[in-house]
């Protein structure tokens, strides 16, 4: 058997071809032709017995594709669950000493993880250089598989701000969080996969702008802790940042002090962040306020 399709339609193939069969009695047992409004996206299923054509219509085209994205979404809530089954497992049926040891590193891992770094305090400059930070805009969390809700107008908020960074003349940095190699471990019990380098969901939003190649991964919150950035800035002499992206309350935070500690002035782009809630989202609004950043 031999079948060629566009994989996001299989399943809806599949019961279009089955209903047909089933509730049509002018079908005829060799060819089955399905003429609908859109221009042609051709499926061939052939076998020793028939040959089925399908002209799919775009309600079915959309079905499908929500059909697709749920199957993502649960596929991360699987590994997840898998991932944390797993470890527990092995922490029961390992030796005392060995459990320690596991639950240590573990532990180790989310402190690194989580702290924001320190770092040398850059040179006073009285000419400002600013640069825009982007940061984690990626298919896993505010793409169509992604766990953030309200993703349209933050994207087009990020975009315009990328837009105004490009008129000023400053310059406009990437940044993405990836698990890779072992570290994929901790990126399944963390995350359920999503930021996996294995994963679609770590590569960029799709309708991102991205306007230069000053793009740079990260493995903890801080994206301060990817010292080619740090060199990045410092060889152009950057003292001004404007950080846009995701989580407020983790990431976004973790790099706005980091900066604060090295001497940047920080601004915040309250348009273009994006939390959990809108509460939380208000909430460190406040906090960037009281740390001396400037919120706009």
């Amino acid at each position: 058997m031999t079948i060629i399709f566009d994989q996001s339609l299989l399943f809806y193939y599949f019961f279009t071809i089955l209903q047909i069969a089933l509730t049509n009695p002018d079908v005829n047992a060799n060819y089955f032709h399905i003429p609908l409004e859109e221009p042609p996206v051709l499926c061939y299923a052939q076998t020793m017995f028939t040959t089925v054509r399908i002209y799919p219509h775009a309600h079915y085209r959309a079905k499908a594709m929500e059909v697709t994205v749920f199957m993502q979404k649960l596929k991360y809530v699987f590994i997840h669950i898998i991932s944390i089954a797993i470890f527990f497992t092995l922490c029961v049926i390992t030796p005392s000493l060995a459990a320690y040891v596991i639950l240590l590193l573990l532990l180790a891992r989310i402190v690194i993880f989580l702290i924001p770094s320190t770092g040398d305090r850059i040179r006073f400059r009285t000419e400002s250089k600013r640069a825009l930070l982007v940061i984690d805009l990626q298919e896993g969390l505010c793409g169509e598989r992604g766990s953030y809700s309200n993703k349209e107008p933050f994207l087009k908020a990020v975009n315009d701000t990328i837009d105004k960074a490009r008129a000023d003349g400053d310059m406009v940095i990437y940044v993405r969080q990836v698990f890779s190699s072992l570290d994929n471990i901790f990126g399944c019990l963390a995350m359920g996969g999503r930021l996996s380098g294995w994963d679609h969901g770590s590569d960029f939003v799709s309708g991102l702008d991205i306007i230069s190649d000053h793009q740079f991964i990260k493995h903890q919150q801080d994206a301060f802790s990817c010292k080619a950035l740090s060199r990045l800035l410092t060889d152009h002499e950057i003292n001004t940042l404007t950080i846009v992206g995701l989580d407020a309350s983790a990431c976004v935070y973790k790099t706005a002090i980091s900066a604060l500690r090295r001497g940047y002035i920080v601004n915040i782009n309250s348009k273009a962040l994006l939390s959990k809630s809108k509460s939380m989202l208000n909430k460190m609004l406040d906090t960037f306020r009281q740390k001396g950043m400037y919120v706009y």
